[in-house]
């Protein structure tokens, strides 16, 4: 949303962007401090079942954002809100400014997504969620998709999951996310280290990596390696010789790790379209992600699907294989990696991904 709002702000659009991060921050990515409508010190006494760890504490969170931001948002042609949060304001939004509203969801539909956040939770031995935030969660979701004049979603199994559960084709907007191609340019292929796999992002079942570690043992006699670069979640790390793991790092320095890959992978079980795939793209890696991580999407958007596989969440014969497949046309690169040629490159740009929405903005306004 803050890249999006960054991007539409130097296009001379007026922006107001109502966020609980502060100005200060959000300047980092960007967004002048003109545009910045800091609501922190508003909802801060909702933060505190947060930070005392009460178990609806996000909830809480999330519903003050959304009623402070019905009071204060000020008139406008089109609101953009997150799901989850956006509820009271689009109705403030519709009803004093007759504004178009538009509702960002980066998952698939929140029935689809429990469902198989309840499978992965099953799967992995989990405790079960909380009931009523699970409840409340869900009551918000819906409320936000039923107010929603569009629905924007970043692929297309999150375009599915949301017809199968009712919501017409014509309320979706589907808009691959996109990337700093400034901060994740084309890195040197690393031919001075064996053949290894990366894999960015939480290390957690969701993400598919326990089969991820299943498919990589396959390949590990062979010489083959597995690097993971961020936080450690709700799955151990693999104690194997071969597996290296590196701490959270800032996203500046993700181009260097990118640059001690041969194939990224990322077999996710669900989520929208994973953004570490378009900046790995960008960096020159092949890409092996599942059908329902976005990688499909990214295949699509380059016109390209020879160094992308995507294949079904939890098949580990398929992962296997995708990887085998990749790994010759990741190893043969010399230099500086480029398996995209510019005009496919583009399409991975913030500046693509703006421009298609900023279409879509104008096409609201004159429907």
């Amino acid at each position: 949303m803050c890249n999006l709002a960054v991007e539409l702000t130097k296009r001379g659009h007026d922006v107001a962007f109502y966020s609980y991060v502060p100005p200060w921050r959000t300047k980092k990515f960007g967004l002048p401090i003109r545009s910045s409508r800091w609501l922190g010190p508003l909802v801060a006494p909702a933060k505190l079942p947060q930070v005392a760890g009460h178990r609806l504490g996000t909830h809480y969170l999330n519903v003050a954002i959304d009623k402070v931001a019905a009071r204060v948002v000020t008139r406008c042609d089109i609101l953009i809100a997150m799901s989850g949060i956006g509820v009271d304001v689009l109705d403030a939004a519709k009803r004093r400014f007759g504004a178009r509203v538009l509702l960002e969801r980066g998952s698939p539909h929140i029935h689809e997504q429990r469902r198989v956040l309840d499978l992965v939770d099953a799967k992995a031995g989990a405790t079960p969620p909380d009931a009523d935030l699970v409840k409340h969660a869900v009551a918000r979701e819906l409320a936000g998709y039923q107010r929603a004049d569009r629905i924007v979603i970043p692929a297309l199994h999150v375009e599915e999951s949301f017809i199968e559960h009712g919501i017409e084709r014509d309320r979706l907007f589907r808009n691959p996310y996109g990337v700093d191609l400034g901060e994740f340019p084309a890195t040197p292929a690393p031919t001075d280290l064996p053949p290894t796999l990366i894999n960015v992002g939480t290390w957690r079942y969701l993400k598919g990596v326990d089969v991820l570690v299943e498919a990589w043992r396959r390949l590990a006699p062979e010489g083959v390696k597995l690097l993971h670069v961020g936080p450690v979640g709700d799955a151990p790390l693999p104690t194997d010789v071969g597996f290296t793991h590196q701490d959270r790092v800032d996203q500046s320095e993700l181009t260097r790790w990118y640059g001690r890959g041969h194939v990224f992978v990322l077999p996710s079980w669900a989520e929208g379209l994973a953004i570490v795939q378009p900046q790995a793209l960008a960096s020159g890696l092949p890409l092996v992600g599942t059908t329902t991580s976005g990688a499909r999407d990214l295949g699509e958007l380059v016109g390209d699907t020879s160094h992308i596989r995507a294949v079904a969440p939890g098949d580990v014969d398929a992962l296997e294989q995708a990887i085998r497949s990749m790994l010759p046309i990741a190893l043969k690169q010399r230099g500086e990696r480029q398996l995209l040629d510019a005009e496919a490159k583009a399409k991975l740009s913030w500046t693509r991904y703006t421009d298609a929405y900023e279409a879509q903005l104008y096409r609201e306004l004159d429907g």
